[in-house]
């Protein structure tokens, strides 16, 4: 671990920021080629040295301390001697905007005030081999190796392989997700709400935003059972069984479970999520009081993160096992009819983010083209690292200085809006549904499609956003609909490519959605989203 002292004062201030700066672009750029991304934490430790330096720095004391401790990720530390002020949070942003909810997003570092130094905490994370290239090596290796099986290799030994080694395997892997997925939905929900801060924040804003978002989020899943009708004609109209309607009554009373244990047993998702809401809502209220729970739920949320990083990094291993048994079993068919579902879902991602912007342009009196245009930068960088994160700085700037948007507003909003407006991902949740569905041959009923829509858009909310997360949401939402788990190899194979693509979306549609709820709010000026860029 290596460390670097800087004695402080008035004069000196621009040169120690260049030469931290420096420091950090070069550790970082050992872990990581993304440009944007060494960037990002260069422009990020300057915003925060400054803003301490503006606070009296004259014989002050500056160590920047950074390496990678074992089994741990790199990271990098500024510790500053000085009175407590967290420099990332400005005093003139609602308390919504708190570590907690920007941390998740892995947007800010983890701010400590201890022994009278404060301690600014960095984490680099690993980018590893890129995504396409992971997918691609993945299949050549599964293919290549499936081949070989088939041409050299007796049947009864292929069978024996399957039964005695990749079942067991594959087995094992969804135990692992099976054990976690239930407590860390529970804790990052719970962990989120508890993040928006205080009563007063939830009842003032967060009450018009949530409602806002949520409304979003209903219609888009609703008008996503128009793809029913692209996928395969099982879904047509006279295949759906209309149930009485105290079936849907039942599967919403269901939500509520009937112990505190039961939903942890059965994995069931929607009573899960609806005790971790409780939970959050409840150390809202109870404030201070309940600040020893809120240490022990961040604590293990942590806790809960970091096991599941590690078990992401085993995910292509997972794919490439399951792929051969595919082949090796003649089922290699629900590969090779994915292009469909590739499709609709890229198609459906289209229309959606025309209806946003042609809703923004028709209901403030602009141009269509003029707003996607002042939108489009946020999205190429989004598509290009699939990664919300990474546009965050574009994004804040787009708001701020194109669409008219108080800062005021997009210091929580965006944070925000990246947990709770999901349309692409709801979209891309219900046309798994039908895919899987469609091509496991399972009856969809009415109960089944209110079922449906409720778990993709509460999974599609409640998704940690961490590596591997997508694995949980999606192996709880195949359980909750009775889709076989040998599913889930095929859907996050698939999901190493439309990642970039729904990534993309989610960030072109939160913007014109931006723009409802600063409208909303009373914090929008429409001459600057009208005028030309």
């Amino acid at each position: 671990m290596e460390k670097i002292e800087y004695l402080l004062d008035s004069q000196n201030k621009l040169k120690v920021c260049d030469q931290v700066s420096e420091v950090v672009r070069e550790f970082c750029g050992a872990y990581t080629s993304d440009e944007k991304e060494i960037n990002r934490y260069r422009l990020t430790i300057e915003e925060c040295l400054l803003n301490w330096f503006d606070r009296g720095c004259d014989g002050r004391k500056l160590v920047v301390q950074y390496g990678k401790r074992k089994l741990r990720e790199p990271f990098f530390e500024l510790i500053y001697d000085g009175e407590a002020f967290n420099p990332y949070i400005s005093e003139d942003i609602p308390s919504i905007l708190t570590d907690k909810l920007l941390e998740s997003l892995g947007l800010s570092p983890i701010y400590m005030y201890k022994n009278g130094l404060n301690i600014l905490k960095f984490t680099i994370g690993d980018n590893g081999i890129n995504s396409f290239k992971q997918l691609g090596i993945t299949f050549a290796l599964a293919a290549i190796v499936g081949f070989m099986g088939l041409m050299f290799m007796p049947e009864t030994v292929m069978s024996v392989i399957n039964n005695e080694i990749i079942t067991p395997v594959y087995d094992t892997f969804m135990n692992v997700l099976n054990c976690i997925a239930g407590p860390m939905i529970f804790l990052s929900v719970a962990w989120g709400i508890y993040g928006i801060g205080d009563v007063a924040t939830l009842n003032k804003i967060g009450k018009k935003i949530f409602l806002i978002f949520t409304r979003t989020n209903i219609i888009v899943a609703v008008l996503s059972l128009v793809t029913i009708y692209f996928l395969d004609v099982s879904y047509s109209v006279g295949s759906i069984k209309f149930e009485n309607f105290t079936d849907i009554l039942q599967t919403i009373l269901q939500i509520i479970p009937s112990n505190i244990v039961e939903p942890f047993q059965q994995g069931n998702t929607l009573q899960i999520i609806f005790l971790a809401t409780a939970t959050g809502i409840a150390l809202i209220y109870l404030g201070q009081k309940a600040d020893p729970i809120a240490k022990a739920v961040e604590s293990i949320n942590h806790l809960t993160h970091f096991f599941m990083k590690a078990i992401s990094k085993i995910v292509p291993y997972f794919v490439f096992v399951v792929v051969v048994s595919l082949m090796w079993s003649n089922s290699l068919d629900i590969i090779t009819s994915t292009w469909k579902f590739v499709l609709v879902l890229l198609i459906a991602i289209i229309v959606l983010i025309v209806i946003f912007y042609a809703y923004a342009a028709i209901k403030f009196k602009t141009s269509f083209v003029k707003i996607f245009k002042k939108c489009m930068p946020s999205g190429i960088i989004s598509l290009s690292t699939a990664s919300s994160a990474a546009a965050f700085n574009s994004s804040n700037d787009i708001c701020n200085n194109k669409l008219g948007i108080n800062s005021s507003l997009t210091g929580f909003g965006i944070p925000l809006g990246m947990v709770m407006c999901k349309p692409i991902n709801i979209v891309n949740m219900m046309i798994i549904m039908f895919f899987f569905m469609g091509y496991y041959n399972i009856e969809l009923s009415l109960g089944t499609l209110v079922l449906g829509i409720l778990s993709a858009i509460i999974l599609s909310i409640a998704t940690p956003p961490i590596p591997g997360g997508a694995a949980i949401a999606y192996t709880l939402f195949l359980a909750q609909m009775g889709i076989p788990t040998e599913a889930l190899a095929v859907i996050l194979a698939i999901d190493m490519v439309t990642d970039f693509i729904i990534t993309a979306g989610e960030t072109m549609c939160l913007l014109p959605n931006l723009i409802l709820v600063a409208d909303r709010v009373g914090l929008l000026h429409k001459e600057i989203l009208r005028d030309e860029e």
